[in-house]
């Protein structure tokens, strides 16, 4: 059901939608089974590029936290930090955001 929702919204060339699917169908995946953090982490960098390529940052930076949040359980500790700074490198606002705020958190914790 998830999937044909997803092709829906393809067909309609919504791409920040699309954005938002590719990101939910990573959660989606490591709430059915966890172990799937192979597949799930694909499908997080699909929307990290695909938001990157919109310019969408703060479906990028949500992107983003999913995998640091992966990564964080695989002892990637590094590379999310890296991650997330870049990120946060490039805002000029919206620092207020729940998003913002949880990536500064989750810099300051790694």
């Amino acid at each position: 059901m998830f999937l044909w929702a997803f092709e829906i919204v393809g067909q309609f060339n919504e791409s920040i939608l699309t954005i938002e699917f590719l990101r939910l169908y990573g959660d989606l995946l490591l709430a059915q089974t966890p172990s799937q953090f192979s597949e799930a982490e694909g499908w997080y960098l699909r929307a990290l590029e695909n938001a990157h390529q919109e310019g969408a940052l703060m479906l990028e930076l949500r992107a983003a936290l999913r995998l640091h949040r992966l990564w964080m359980g695989q002892g990637r500790l590094v590379e999310g930090k890296k991650l997330l700074e870049g990120l946060l490198g490039r805002f000029t606002e919206s620092f207020s955001t729940v998003d913002v705020r949880e990536a500064i958190s989750a810099i300051g914790k790694a």
